[in-house]
């Protein structure tokens, strides 16, 4: 097998409040090498129940999806076995977190008056905890000077690393048994922190407002600089084999996301699932949670608006940036497997082919990449039962009228309502004023600025409109064009399909896809809470499965399935190839030096 380049690999991790992120984390952090020598061992086992299919199963009892997941796991196996267990370095961007809060206090002489009330407890605890580590200004003021230094600075990782394993999870430690009893107020500071220090570098600022980019990827560049130093300690104190494996758990920003991904092409985004309920029923018991603050915990996670508060927690577009999605609904053990599947894919992509799931949820995103709207662009596919495609849409004007991202500002300028109709002959002077009044050379939103005019007009001037409504966007949906696309070319009933989209559908698509007897809907969206979800989907007398997408994502599609070589090649190459091929440096590690395992600290004793 073909080495990793520079034998180096981030995994990191996004998802919604308690959905097991830090299980995920931990997996590959203690139990992949258990749980990789278990999977080979079960190789033989695998093995003759193929052959036992081959010859004693009877033809008319051969299911193929029996013997395709069979085979499918050998590969797997196959991959693993020719692995080597290289440890996983843990990176948990609370201890990130922390490491800032901890430099601004220290470093900038702050007490416990010069912070909002809310921030008091936490800033005490950072001061008198400094102390009792004797962790000077001084010191201090190194170890940060080389986190933020443009290179690596020689000599100081021994000190940096302590710094970021052993000092941040003991302050961390302190801080969880000073809010033992306050849980779901820590659960909000932090939130707020991390806000903060997006928005204008400082921790405590929870009034200053959101100027630029500059301190959007803060968070990211520390886990960066902290990778690098690791990186080092391993260059100059490791054995020949000097790969670096990494777990960054949890991503909540999507510039820390596209921070991580301009720097390191080895880099994976893996996105965790799992239900409301079942969250929070999980954080009742590891938290003390009520199902009140957990919702409140969520709103936060979830984000808003990105464009009006780029700084914030966005958990939804993290997870759309996702390269893997694994549902942790199941047990345990599937858990493990399907994790363990992706890692023997990230190793050797192509080793094995993409599910119906994953092929189905790729055509429709690539259909979204067709849409015009200008607010979001989503895709849908309509799958037979038999498997073939009945239906494609995305979100997009039709009837022959022009997409949203060809119209500029600039085409409204000095044309009539004949010319260019963009509202009725009353409402045109003042509707054209608000379009033009922005950058020519921008699209515009006709629902957004129909929603300017609303708002604006006298009252008895609006009517029953309502401002924003769906009823001003000029688009149909990915669902009702994928829908309308089967009685548009004289397609058979779609009764008993299934519809894959890329977000979960509105109330408007959710009565047209009840109507016309699509059976289930697979759909990628951490947050599905709606009208649609809550009410529409239920209330019909029959049952719609509403499934959560798993699987590799289309931002990887052909980065983990497309083998480096055609396959048959692959197989003569392989042959030829010495079975361990790894980066070396020359000088080993002295007898004196501390082991490399000294510094790749469990995840339960960094909790």
């Amino acid at each position: 097998m073909q080495p990793r380049k520079d034998g180096f690999l981030i995994l990191a991790f996004t998802g919604a409040f308690s959905s097991g992120c830090t299980t995920a984390a931990q997996f590959f952090m203690s139990q992949l090498p258990t749980k990789r020598a278990a999977s080979v061992a079960a190789k033989d086992d695998v093995n003759t129940s193929i052959a036992n299919f081959y010859k004693h199963t009877p033809a008319d009892e051969k299911l193929p999806d029996s013997i395709l997941e069979m085979t499918r796991t050998r590969q797997v196996i196959n991959v693993l076995e020719k692995l080597d267990d290289v440890p996983f370095i843990y990176i948990p961007m609370t201890n990130v977190m922390n490491g800032l809060l901890l430099e601004h206090c220290i470093l900038t002489n702050t007490t416990a008056d010069d912070v909002p009330e809310r921030y008091r407890t936490l800033a005490t605890l950072a001061l008198s905890w400094a102390n009792e580590q004797g962790l000077v200004p001084e010191e201090l003021a190194n170890i940060v000077k080389a986190l933020t230094s443009r290179t690596v600075r020689s000599g100081v990782a021994d000190k940096v690393l302590r710094y970021v394993n052993e000092q941040m999870a003991s302050f961390r430690k302190q801080v969880h048994a000073a809010y033992a009893t306050r849980p779901a107020e820590l659960f909000g500071i932090m939130q707020s922190i991390g806000n903060n220090l997006r928005k204008c570098g400082h921790p405590f600022h929870d009034e200053d407002d959101f100027v630029d980019s500059q301190y959007l990827a803060i968070l990211a560049e520390r886990a960066v600089s902290i990778i690098k130093y690791h990186r080092e300690y391993i260059k100059k104190h490791g054995t020949t084999d000097v790969r670096t494996y990494f777990v960054i758990e949890c991503l909540r920003n999507p510039s820390e996301v596209d921070y991580l991904r301009r720097r390191f092409h080895e880099c994976y985004l893996f996105s965790i699932y799992t239900g409301e309920k079942e969250r929070h029923d999980r954080a009742g018991i590891k938290y003390q949670l009520s199902t009140d603050e957990c919702v409140e915990i969520d709103k936060v996670d979830q984000g808003g608006d990105y464009v009006k508060a780029q700084y914030m927690q966005n958990i939804k577009r993290c997870v759309q940036l996702a390269d893997i999605a694994v549902t942790n609904d199941l047990e345990p053990h599937n858990v493990y497997q399907e994790l363990l599947k992706y890692y023997a894919l990230i190793q050797k992509p192509g080793c094995i082919k993409p599910t119906r799931m994953e092929r189905n949820m790729n055509l429709a995103y690539s259909m979204s990449l067709n849409s015009t709207c200008i607010c979001r662009q989503v895709g849908a596919v309509i799958i037979s039962p038999l498997g073939f495609i009945v239906g494609a849409g995305w979100n997009d004007t039709g009837g022959g009228r022009l997409g949203c991202v060809y119209r500029l500002r600039r085409d409204v300028k000095d044309t009539r309502n004949d010319d260019f109709p963009i509202s009725s002959a009353r409402d045109h002077a003042r509707l054209q004023a608000i379009i033009i009044a922005g950058n020519p050379d921008h699209s515009f939103c006709y629902k957004d600025e129909m929603k300017i005019l609303m708002e604006g007009a006298d009252p008895a001037q609006r009517g029953d409109v309502d401002s924003g409504s769906l009823q001003h966007c000029r688009a149909l949906h990915a669902e009702e064009n994928a829908i309308l696309q089967t009685a548009t070319i004289g397609g058979g009933a779609l009764q008993g399909t299934k519809l894959y989209t890329t977000t979960f559908p509105c109330e408007l698509c959710a009565k047209k896809i009840m109507q016309v007897g699509i059976d289930e809907v697979i759909y990628c969206e951490p947050y599905p809470k709606s009208v649609s979800m809550d009410v529409f989907f239920k209330e019909t007398m029959k049952k719609i499965d509403l499934t959560p997408f798993h699987g590799v994502k289309s931002p990887s599609f052909f980065r983990l399935f497309k083998p480096q070589l055609d396959i048959k090649d692959l197989q003569k190459l392989e042959g030829k190839e010495p079975r361990d091929v790894r980066p070396v440096v020359a000088r080993r590690r002295p007898k004196t030096t501390p082991s490399r395992q000294a510094i790749t600290k469990d995840a339960k004793s960094v909790e």
